[in-house]
């Protein structure tokens, strides 16, 4: 396995068990704290906080993908003009 390979699965897993959990929490709130307005508060506050964490996770996840290909692109350019430079160098003396 690769070091690449590593990180594409911890994030997964990562995310995957936040969204699990931000479900479960939505599940539950919805459908087994309607006993009294208390506990039904005091889970709408949790579910807030665990949706914040889902958007943040998910945000994340699906934004790092475009981020490293376009970061990778610009490192080639970036190889390219070194080379074109260094031959041009070259040629100069």
């Amino acid at each position: 396995m690769t070091k690449e390979m590593i990180k594409e699965i911890v994030s997964a897993l990562i995310a995957s068990l936040v969204a699990v959990l931000t479900l479960y929490l939505i599940y539950t709130t919805y459908f087994f704290s309607n006993a009294d307005a208390n506990t039904y508060q005091r889970a709408s506050q949790i579910l807030q906080v665990m949706i914040a964490l889902m958007g943040t996770v998910t945000g994340y996840y699906f934004g790092r993908i475009p981020a490293e290909a376009h970061a990778a692109g610009m490192q080639q350019v970036a190889t390219a003009a070194q080379h074109s430079a260094e031959n041009a160098q070259s040629q100069l003396v």
